[in-house]
C-alpha cells in the first residue's frame, strides 16, 4: 500500500516523542505547551523533509537536507531563472580541520543525477566542473529519465 512505510516511520517518531514526554513527566520536569509542540514540530520537520512522492521512487536518489541550528543560519541567496526566482544556500563541500585538529571529511558522494532540464549537456558539464573544483573527480554525473 502506497505510503505505508512512511506512515509507520512517522508513527515511530511520534511514539518516540511521546515516550520522551512521559520520561520528562516522570522526572517531574515541567514542559510548557510551546516546548511540547515546538519540539514535536522540529522532529517532524527533520523527518518529513526526507520523504518523496512515490512517483519519484525510480530515481533512487538521496535527499541532502541541511538544517542549521538557530543562530547558525546560512545566508539565503536568490537568482533569476526562466521559471522565476530560485533561492538557495551555499554549502561548503571542502575538507576542513575542526577546532581540535581532526579532519572533517567530504561527503561520500558516489554519483550525481541532475533533474529534468532544457539543456542536459550543460547541466552535466556544470556539475562535473563543480565536483572537480571540490576534488570529487571520479564521481559520475547523469541526467534524469523523467521528462521536463
Amino acid at each position: 500500500m502506497k505510503g505505508t512505510k512512511q506512515l509507520s516511520e512517522l508513527g515511530a517518531v511520534v511514539d518516540c516523542w511521546c515516550s520522551y514526554l512521559r520520561r520528562e513527566r516522570d522526572r517531574n520536569q515541567e514542559l510548557s505547551l510551546d516546548d511540547i509542540v515546538g519540539g514535536l514540530a522540529e522532529h517532524l520537520i527533520r523527518f518529513l523533509c526526507r520523504f518523496k512522492d512515490c512517483k519519484w521512487k525510480k530515481e533512487k536518489e538521496w535527499r541532502l537536507v541541511y538544517m542549521p541550528e538557530v543562530g547558525n543560519l546560512l545566508e539565503v541567496k536568490c537568482r533569476d531563472s526562466e521559471r522565476g526566482e530560485v533561492c538557495h544556500v551555499e554549502l561548503n563541500l571542502s575538507v576542513e580541520i575542526s577546532s581540535h585538529g581532526a579532519e572533517i571529511g567530504k561527503l561520500p558522494i558516489r554519483e550525481v543525477m541532475h533533474g529534468p532540464t532544457s539543456d542536459p549537456e550543460l547541466a552535466k558539464r556544470s556539475l562535473e566542473l563543480l565536483l572537480c573544483q571540490h576534488e570529487y573527480i571520479t564521481v559520475p554525473v547523469r541526467g534524469s529519465d523523467i521528462p521536463l
